[in-house]
C-alpha cells in the first residue's frame, strides 16, 4: 500500500479499496512528465520510455496501449536514430496520444465483474470473445455475459493486442492471427477462473477466416493450416459466429479513428449492444461456402500420348530388336 494513502498497487494498476475499483496512475518521473506537453516533440528513445511506462497486464485499456506501440513501430520504420526527434508526419498522432494519456487517470474499472449479482446468476455465465485485425494491429477482447434476475449484464474480462509485424501480411492472415490470440485468451480465462462457463462464443467479422475454420486445413498453405488446427484444437466450428463490422467492439483496438472512448458506459467496457438482447436478436450473417485464399498449390503431371516409332511385336528375337533400335537412334 502507498504510504500516506489508501491506495494499493496491483500489477501496475492502482486499487482503491474504498470504492473497490482499479484505476491507472498517470504520475511519471519528471523527465517523462515533460513529454506530456503536446508542444514537445520527443525523440524515439523518449517515446519508448513513455509508452512502456503504461503497464496494463489485463488489457483494460488495450486500445490505448497498442496505438502507442504502433507509434514506436512507425518511428522505427522511418529510420531515425534513438535520439532524433519524431518525423513531422508522426507528430500529430503523438500529440493525440499524449492528450488521451492525460485522461486515463479518470478510468475506473470495478474489481468485481457484476457488483450486487444474485447467487444463481452465474448459472447462465457465457464467455464471448471478439477478434479483429487491421493493417497496423490485431486484437481480441473477452466479455462475460449473465442473465441476472431476468436482466442481461456484461463485463469486460480481459483483452490482448499485438502490433502487426513489420513484414507485410495480408489482412486475412492478420485476421487469422487475431483468431489465434482470441483462442489463447479464451483458454487462459477458462484456466484461471473457477467459475463454470456454460458456453463460449467467438466472434469475427472476417468471412475468409470463418471459411477456413469450416474447411479441411490440409487444403491450405502451412501458415493457414497450422493456425486453423490450433484454433480447432481448443474450439468447435459451431463456437464461431460472424458479426457485422458496424456492431464490432474489437476494432476499438485496431482502428484509431478519433481515439478510444473510455467512458464507463462505453462499449469497450460494457460489450456490444446486441449482447444485451436475447439470442434470437443477435446478428446472423451467412459465410461464404468457399474461398480461394491461401489454397495450397497442387502440381499435376500429364504426359501426352505418343505413337511408338518401332512396332516391337514384329520382332521375334531380342538381338534383332536392339540392333534395330540402335540404328534408329543413330540415324534418327
Amino acid at each position: 500500500m502507498d504510504k500516506g494513502s489508501n491506495l494499493e498497487r496491483v500489477l501496475g494498476m492502482v486499487w482503491r479499496p474504498q470504492e473497490d475499483v482499479f484505476v491507472f496512475s498517470m504520475t511519471f518521473r519528471e523527465d517523462l512528465q515533460r513529454l506530456m506537453d503536446e508542444s514537445v516533440v520527443p525523440t524515439k528513445r523518449q517515446v519508448l520510455r513513455l509508452v512502456m511506462s503504461v503497464f496494463d497486464p489485463l488489457g483494460m485499456i488495450a486500445p490505448f496501449v497498442v496505438h502507442g506501440k504502433t507509434i514506436i513501430q512507425e518511428a522505427w520504420r522511418s529510420g531515425i536514430v534513438w535520439d532524433e526527434p519524431l518525423p513531422a508526419d508522426i507528430v500529430p498522432r503523438w500529440e493525440k496520444y499524449v492528450k488521451l494519456l492525460g485522461t486515463l487517470d479518470m478510468v475506473k474499472i470495478p474489481r468485481c465483474y457484476f457488483p450486487g449479482y444474485s447467487a444463481g446468476a452465474y448459472d447462465s455465465l457465457e464467455l464471448h470473445v471478439f477478434v479483429d485485425a487491421s493493417s497496423t494491429a490485431y486484437a481480441a477482447a473477452a466479455y462475460f455475459r449473465i442473465v441476472d434476475g431476468g436482466k442481461i449484464r456484461c463485463s469486460l474480462v480481459s483483452a490482448k493486442t499485438k502490433v502487426a509485424p513489420i513484414k507485410l501480411l495480408s489482412v486475412p492472415r492478420l485476421e487469422l492471427q487475431a483468431a489465434v490470440i482470441g483462442t489463447r485468451l479464451m483458454k487462459s480465462i477458462i484456466a484461471n477462473h473457477t467459475l463454470q462457463i456454460k458456453r463460449k462464443v467467438l466472434w469475427s467479422d472476417s468471412s475468409t477466416v470463418l471459411n477456413w475454420l469450416r474447411s479441411d486445413p490440409r487444403k491450405y498453405k502451412q501458415y493457414v493450416a497450422f493456425r486453423v488446427t490450433e484454433i480447432l484444437d481448443e474450439t468447435e466450428v459451431s463456437d464461431w459466429k460472424k458479426v457485422p463490422t458496424r456492431m464490432y467492439v474489437a476494432d476499438e483496438a485496431t482502428k484509431w479513428g478519433h481515439g478510444p472512448c473510455f467512458e464507463e458506459q462505453s462499449r469497450w467496457f460494457k460489450a456490444p449492444e446486441f449482447l444485451y438482447k436475447p439470442e434470437c436478436s443477435w446478428p446472423e450473417e451467412a459465410v461464404e461456402s468457399t474461398t480461394a485464399e491461401e489454397l495450397r498449390m497442387v502440381h499435376v503431371h500429364q504426359l501426352p500420348p505418343t505413337q511408338p516409332v518401332i512396332e516391337f511385336k514384329r520382332f521375334s528375337k531380342w538381338e534383332r530388336l536392339t540392333r534395330t533400335v540402335a540404328f534408329v537412334l543413330r540415324f534418327g
